[in-house]
């Protein structure tokens, strides 16, 4: 039986919430949904991935169990959904992922990769749409929006907010509606009649004309990057249609098409079968990029993301070497063991900072060697001053553990907060 953890986590202060699977030094998949679901639509896809991958799949902000901020605070763009997912990938230490869209995680996911392209291991869209063939005549009333943004023309698409535009979305194309659970789309349904969440939907249906603008930058990053492409489409979708599919091709030639007999949550009739397709894909694609000297060293910073210790001291040789800055304020020689590490370092971030991050953007991978480069973060509970220093991390590895590790950092800025 596959143990699917359900965390939440703290992203420039909203919680995002997840479900991780699988083991953390695995190559890792971040699964991003669309609307009107949330992470709950992979329900059936992570136990066919978590065995051979460390799997990922965050709610979207406004999205089930992730905060939904009032729209006088927080704009609900999709600039703003990629904004919180790219700072929740490197609060849980995913600097190099598989990346799977879906419906408004194409978009979302398709920003994030012409972000940082080098974190992005391979592509696997599931009706995910990116191209203006892939757009279907039910796009219309959308599109009326976006060219006349009324409110007669928003109140017009309330009607896609209704249950039964939901049990339309599942079931449509679908040979025997009766091989769809009715589980999905009531959760989709619940999340959809809380307080505010209509215009939340309705902000995102018209924000949604960005998506379509970009589709040139979307396409010109396929043809720069040729990232390895799986698109696994269910051909009978009323919105996007197969066209948009097939166009992948023209700008990754090698691009792996397939297409199966199900409408646009193909997930609820063939998880096994795209599962499968996706370890395959990826086995061939080669994307073992986090695992080796990587995986143990990511594994670390996403424990100590999430203040998940076991797990920290798991990822450590019996012997490590650990040795900080020497001007770091607990620095005191280089320490053996975990259990060193733990008691010269991490009881004592814990009791003087609330909280002490240490984020990790990129890294360099020689052998068995590893550097990281990021930055600290954190509030000085004595003080009460935050700071954030830049750092500089060298490490080893063996056997899947890490054997040594060397910190550079901007100590002063530690120290400043302390006084």
């Amino acid at each position: 039986m596959t143990t699917i953890h359900h965390r939440t986590i703290n992203v420039d202060g909203l919680d995002v919430f997840y479900r991780e699977a699988g083991k953390a030094d695995a190559p890792a998949i971040l699964l991003l949904h669309g609307f009107p679901s949330a992470s709950h639509m992979f329900r059936d896809l992570i136990p066919v991935l978590a065995p051979h991958f460390r799997v990922v799949a965050p709610d979207l902000p406004g999205f089930g169990q992730t905060d939904r901020p009032s729209r006088d605070t927080f704009a609900y763009t999709f600039d703003s959904l990629a904004k919180v997912i790219e700072g929740f990938t490197e609060k849980v230490g995913l600097s190099r992922y598989a990346l799977y869209v879906f419906d408004y995680g194409s978009p979302v996911g398709m920003r994030l990769a012409m972000r940082h392209p080098e974190r992005v291991t391979a592509l696997i869209s599931q009706n995910g749409n990116a191209y203006e063939e892939g757009l279907s005549e039910g796009w219309n009333p959308i599109r009326a929006y976006w060219n006349a943004p009324t409110q007669e023309n928003r109140s017009a698409l309330r009607a896609m907010l209704a249950p039964e535009t939901t049990t339309f979305q599942y079931t449509h194309g679908v040979a025997d509606p009766s091989l769809v659970s009715p589980d999905g789309r009531s959760l989709d349904d619940f999340y959809l009649s809380r307080p505010g969440v209509d215009e939340i939907q309705l902000d995102l249906f018209l924000d949604y004309a960005s998506n379509v603008a970009l589709y040139p930058e979307f396409q010109a990053y396929l043809r720069a990057h040729q990232p390895p492409l799986l698109a696994v489409w269910g051909r009978n979708d009323p919105f996007f249609l197969p066209a948009g599919a097939e166009a992948f091709r023209r700008d990754v030639p090698n691009a792996d098409v397939r297409f199966y007999d199900s409408g646009h949550f193909a997930l609820e009739t063939h998880a096994q079968e795209i599962g499968d397709a996706m370890i395959a894909f990826l086995s061939k694609a080669g994307n073992k990029a986090s695992a080796g000297a990587l995986g143990p060293v990511q594994a670390f910073y996403a424990a100590l993301a999430r203040g998940d210790v076991p797990a920290v001291l798991d990822v450590l040789d019996e012997k490590v070497q650990w040795t900080e800055a020497e001007r770091f304020p607990y620095f005191s020689g280089t320490w053996i063991g975990p259990q060193a590490v733990l008691n010269n370092l991490l009881k004592r971030l814990a009791e003087d900072w609330e909280p002490f991050t240490a984020i990790a953007h990129d890294f360099i991978v020689d052998g068995n060697r590893v550097v990281s480069f990021g930055e600290y973060a954190g509030i000085h509970k004595k003080t009460g001053k935050s700071m954030t220093s830049a750092f500089a991390h060298s490490w080893t590895v063996a056997d899947g553990k890490i054997t040594s590790f060397l910190m550079y950092a901007d100590t002063a800025k530690v120290l400043e907060a302390m006084r």
